[in-house]
């Protein structure tokens, strides 16, 4: 499908795209809107899931691909598109819900143009998923403050729960007049795959995510006890007692700050 003409089409439904609340911004570049599904190396037996459908541009590619494909759409306005796309791919589920609240199906990988501030809510139930790619259009808001590697000046609850599951691949960057409406800034095409803690730091603060309802102090003392005896880390007994004493589901980013410098 040309989306190049997508502008008209949205006039003719009158629909304008929801730019201030739900940040609507539709790749309609046929290059790259390819480059990005092809990221994901969709067998034709996966499960894909996509968040915030649209307009079904990148609905319609991963159809063509997959053997199933559940995408999530909260604005019903966008009912007019999805519905033409499903009469002509049967494989196509859609469900017309906040992907935040919503109870996940299983599937192989996960494709989605989302805001940043979607991100966050959702990165539980990513981490828990049993995925094999993650592939993500973010806006250059993503660069800054998650980025390919993890820097002190770069540590939030989410920057560490994402570098604590996933190696980080930024793939490549699409321009702004690429999308329409046209954003502020460029987007950049993310891969997350799913791996293993690369530093005692990132390993420790896994196990506080996976143990979200217990204290920091009961994490530490799991952690330390599975630590190889002939490497000993650096202690961090010493940690103020607030952090000690909070559930892992309560830190903030300032205490994973605190938590990174007694790893250094």
């Amino acid at each position: 499908m040309d989306w190049g003409n997508l502008p008209k089409r949205l006039s003719g439904c009158n629909i304008e795209p929801n730019v201030s609340h739900l940040h609507q911004y539709f790749l309609i570049d046929e290059k790259a809107l390819n480059r990005v599904v092809g990221i994901a190396e969709i067998d034709p037996r996966d499960r894909v899931l996509e968040i915030g459908a649209g307009v079904g541009n990148i609905t319609e590619l991963l159809a063509q691909q997959a053997g199933t494909v559940i995408t999530y759409e909260i604005d019903k306005r966008f009912n007019v598109f999805l519905n033409s796309l499903v009469k002509q791919y049967p494989n196509i589920t859609v469900r017309l819900e906040d992907i935040k609240r919503a109870k996940w199906p299983r599937f192989d990988c996960l494709v989605a143009n989302i805001p940043f501030n979607t991100l966050e809510p959702i990165l539980p139930k990513l981490v828990q998923s049993k995925v094999r790619s993650i592939v993500l259009v973010v806006g250059n808001r993503f660069r800054q403050s998650v980025g390919e590697s993890l820097f002190p000046d770069q540590i939030t609850k989410l920057s560490v729960m994402m570098h604590a599951f996933f190696q980080i691949d930024e793939c490549f960057v699409i321009e702004k007049s690429k999308f329409y409406p046209e954003p502020a800034t460029d987007a950049i095409v993310v891969e997350l795959i799913p791996t293993k803690p690369k530093t005692h730091f990132l390993q420790f603060c896994r196990n506080l995510f996976e143990n979200q309802n217990k204290l920091v102090e009961h994490v530490l003392r799991l952690y330390e006890s599975s630590c190889d005896k002939r490497h000993p880390q650096k202690s961090i007994v010493n940690l103020p007692i607030d952090i000690m004493n909070k559930r892992a589901d309560h830190l903030s980013s300032s205490d994973f700050k605190n938590l990174f410098l007694c790893f250094v």
